[in-house]
Protein backbone atom coordinates (compact mmCIF):
# COMPACT_ATOMS: atom_id res chain seq x y z
CA UNK A 1 0.00 0.00 0.00
CA UNK A 2 1.30 3.42 -0.93
CA UNK A 3 1.74 6.04 1.80
CA UNK A 4 -1.09 8.50 2.23
CA UNK A 5 -1.06 12.28 2.17
CA UNK A 6 -2.29 12.23 5.78
CA UNK A 7 -0.69 10.78 8.92
CA UNK A 8 -2.19 9.35 12.10
CA UNK A 9 -2.36 11.93 14.87
CA UNK A 10 -1.38 9.50 17.63
CA UNK A 11 1.29 7.18 16.15
CA UNK A 12 2.37 9.14 13.04
CA UNK A 13 1.81 6.25 10.62
CA UNK A 14 0.98 7.05 6.99
CA UNK A 15 -1.05 3.84 6.67
CA UNK A 16 -4.53 5.30 6.94
CA UNK A 17 -7.81 4.64 5.15
CA UNK A 18 -11.06 6.53 4.81
CA UNK A 19 -13.84 5.13 7.00
CA UNK A 20 -17.41 4.54 5.88
CA UNK A 21 -19.96 7.20 6.63
CA UNK A 22 -22.51 6.16 9.25
CA UNK A 23 -24.49 9.20 10.32
CA UNK A 24 -26.04 12.27 8.75
CA UNK A 25 -23.55 14.40 10.68
CA UNK A 26 -20.68 12.65 8.91
CA UNK A 27 -22.30 13.29 5.52
CA UNK A 28 -22.80 16.94 6.48
CA UNK A 29 -19.15 17.30 7.52
CA UNK A 30 -18.08 15.88 4.14
CA UNK A 31 -19.73 18.86 2.43
CA UNK A 32 -17.14 21.06 4.14
CA UNK A 33 -14.22 18.76 3.26
CA UNK A 34 -13.93 16.91 6.59
CA UNK A 35 -13.33 13.18 6.26
CA UNK A 36 -12.87 10.58 8.97
CA UNK A 37 -9.78 8.41 8.56
CA UNK A 38 -8.68 5.33 10.48
CA UNK A 39 -5.08 4.35 11.17
CA UNK A 40 -4.26 0.81 10.06
CA UNK A 41 -1.49 0.57 12.68
CA UNK A 42 -3.18 1.65 15.94
CA UNK A 43 -6.85 1.66 14.84
CA UNK A 44 -7.49 5.25 15.98
CA UNK A 45 -10.03 7.32 14.04
CA UNK A 46 -9.52 11.02 13.38
CA UNK A 47 -10.91 13.80 11.20
CA UNK A 48 -8.96 15.62 8.49
CA UNK A 49 -9.89 18.42 6.13
CA UNK A 50 -9.01 17.64 2.52
CA UNK A 51 -9.26 21.27 1.41
CA UNK A 52 -5.58 21.92 1.98
CA UNK A 53 -4.64 25.31 0.57
CA UNK A 54 -1.51 23.94 -1.10
CA UNK A 55 -3.36 20.96 -2.62
CA UNK A 56 -6.74 22.45 -3.53
CA UNK A 57 -5.93 22.79 -7.23
CA UNK A 58 -4.77 19.18 -7.54
CA UNK A 59 -6.91 16.13 -8.24
CA UNK A 60 -7.40 13.57 -5.48
CA UNK A 61 -8.86 10.08 -5.65
CA UNK A 62 -12.47 10.29 -4.41
CA UNK A 63 -12.19 6.81 -2.90
CA UNK A 64 -8.94 6.87 -0.89
CA UNK A 65 -7.86 10.56 -1.24
CA UNK A 66 -4.55 9.50 -2.80
CA UNK A 67 -2.70 11.93 -5.03
CA UNK A 68 -0.55 9.53 -7.06
CA UNK A 69 -2.46 9.35 -10.30
CA UNK A 70 -2.00 7.85 -13.76
CA UNK A 71 -4.04 8.28 -16.92
CA UNK A 72 -6.43 5.64 -18.28
CA UNK A 73 -7.57 4.95 -21.84
CA UNK A 74 -11.35 4.89 -22.44
CA UNK A 75 -10.91 2.20 -25.13
CA UNK A 76 -10.14 -0.40 -22.44
CA UNK A 77 -12.95 0.45 -19.96
CA UNK A 78 -16.71 0.86 -20.05
CA UNK A 79 -17.24 4.59 -19.65
CA UNK A 80 -20.67 5.77 -18.40
CA UNK A 81 -22.38 8.50 -20.39
CA UNK A 82 -21.94 11.15 -17.70
CA UNK A 83 -18.18 10.52 -17.61
CA UNK A 84 -18.07 10.70 -21.41
CA UNK A 85 -19.87 14.03 -21.22
CA UNK A 86 -17.40 15.36 -18.64
CA UNK A 87 -14.44 14.17 -20.75
CA UNK A 88 -15.87 15.94 -23.81
CA UNK A 89 -16.15 19.12 -21.70
CA UNK A 90 -12.45 18.96 -20.85
CA UNK A 91 -12.19 16.73 -17.75
CA UNK A 92 -9.05 14.61 -17.36
CA UNK A 93 -9.08 10.82 -16.94
CA UNK A 94 -7.22 9.67 -13.82
CA UNK A 95 -6.51 6.29 -12.22
CA UNK A 96 -5.36 6.09 -8.62
CA UNK A 97 -2.20 3.99 -8.32
CA UNK A 98 -3.07 3.12 -4.72
CA UNK A 99 -6.61 1.72 -5.03
CA UNK A 100 -6.82 1.46 -8.87
CA UNK A 101 -10.01 3.54 -9.07
CA UNK A 102 -10.80 5.28 -12.38
CA UNK A 103 -12.34 8.75 -12.19
CA UNK A 104 -12.53 12.04 -14.07
CA UNK A 105 -11.68 15.49 -12.74
CA UNK A 106 -11.21 19.00 -14.04
CA UNK A 107 -8.30 19.54 -11.63
CA UNK A 108 -4.68 18.95 -12.57
CA UNK A 109 -2.58 16.10 -11.08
Amino acid sequence: MKPSLFRCESCGSARVKRTKRRTLLQYARMLFGDYQLQCLECGRRFWVNIFLVSKILHAKCPKCLGMRLDRWDPKHYHVPRWKTLLISLGAHRYRCTRCRFNFVSFRLP
